[in-house]
């Protein structure tokens, strides 16, 4: 029996603007070590590495970021880092992306796509629910992977889950529906029905099975598709660029998961978190005990709750202060008090209004 081909597709594309001002056009989240001494995409590619062989793995983003990703990632080959003509969400780059390995490994291999900035704690567990998907990709599925909520967050989205197709731990579940961020009060409905897991944006399939769905929910979007497949083969960037620019430019949940007539989902429990703000890094490092998170030359005199990061290369010094954020990168000083990291993106508008050599 030939074991199945199996890839993974690493999007390394985005630019994290609520971790601003370490992360700028550019040196984006995913280039910032936040979690561990590397950056979050040698965090990503360690994580998976045992999976598959390093030939077998991908990397997608435009041009200018994958000229920093190949020294970090020096053992996938030159030739798997895949050139987006433009950034245009995570739909286009999981077209570009399948195509291509499809083109190089069969219509039948299988691809793993991931966001090249999460933070993982059990990495165990969390290849176990990996492992879960491929095969059940391999069988034809659409794959997602929900994690299990432990607060009602509402800077996530969530899928709605139906009966469980396989008990044994982690749990496979048919899955019903994505849905938005939802407010404070549906988030916590979502929690307590059992029945909601956050939305990853982790996603699993077979090439051809990709593809046919594709054709079956987004005809427009297949049409793209496939003239895209000559031109790709052929080299043609000025040909693919133009191709690329039909495609929609959404999310792939969005564009294609919300279309399909049913997916499944791996009810995954690892210790999860997308770093959506600064405010996650106390989840996800040690906290000293009047529960601050310091990184960096800190100094603190009393104080709880609050997050530092001295990245600047001088000493921050806090006293008499509760629960703020507080973020030093050498050009720019972000406070702000805990909790409000969404808005984040506000100052960002603001300095690309007013000051754009500083984001």
């Amino acid at each position: 029996m030939v074991r199945p081909r199996r890839a993974i597709l690493i999007m390394a594309g985005g630019r994290g603007t609520r971790l601003w001002p370490l992360s700028r056009r550019d040196r984006p989240k995913q280039f910032l070590s936040l979690v561990t001494d590397r950056t979050l995409i040698e965090d990503t590619y360690e994580r998976v590495a045992p999976l598959v062989e390093a030939s077998r793995v991908y990397v997608v983003a435009e041009e200018d970021l994958l000229l920093r990703a190949r020294p970090l990632l020096a053992s996938v080959p030159f030739g798997n880092f895949l050139a987006e003509p433009a950034a245009r969400n995570t739909w286009p780059c999981c077209v570009l992306g399948t195509l291509e390995i499809a083109d190089r490994l069969g219509a039948k291999a299988t691809v793993l796509v991931l966001p090249a900035d999460h933070a993982v704690g059990n990495e165990e567990a969390f290849r176990e629910a990996l492992e879960v998907g491929f095969q059940r990709a391999e069988e034809g599925a659409v794959v997602t992977f929900g994690l299990r909520p432990d607060r009602p967050e509402t800077g996530y989205g969530y899928v709605k889950c139906g009966s469980v197709l396989r008990e044994a731990p982690p749990r496979l579940r048919e899955g019903l529906a994505f849905k938005e961020k939802p407010d404070e009060a549906a988030a916590r409905a979502y929690v307590d029905s059992g029945d909601y897991l956050w939305n990853s944006g982790m996603f699993v399939w077979r090439a051809d099975r990709f593809l046919a769905l594709a054709e079956e929910c987004r005809p427009d979007q297949s049409e793209i598709a496939r003239r895209l497949r000559k031109p790709l083969a052929a080299g043609d960037g000025a040909k693919v660029a133009a191709l690329y620019d039909e495609l929609d430019a959404t999310s792939v949940d969005y564009a294609f998961m919300e279309q399909l007539p049913a997916f499944d989902v791996v009810e995954t429990d690892c210790a999860w978190d997308d770093i959506g703000s600064f405010d996650a890094l106390e989840r996800v490092l040690a906290r000293d005990e009047r529960g601050n998170v310091r990184r960096g030359e800190v100094y603190q005199l009393e104080g709880v709750g609050n997050v530092v990061l001295a990245a600047g290369g001088r000493p921050v010094v806090l006293f008499g202060v509760d629960n703020n954020v507080v973020v030093d990168a050498g050009d720019v000083v972000l406070v702000y008090p805990k909790g409000a990291g969404q808005r984040v993106r506000e100052v960002v508008e603001l300095f690309e209004a007013e000051k754009p050599d500083l984001t």
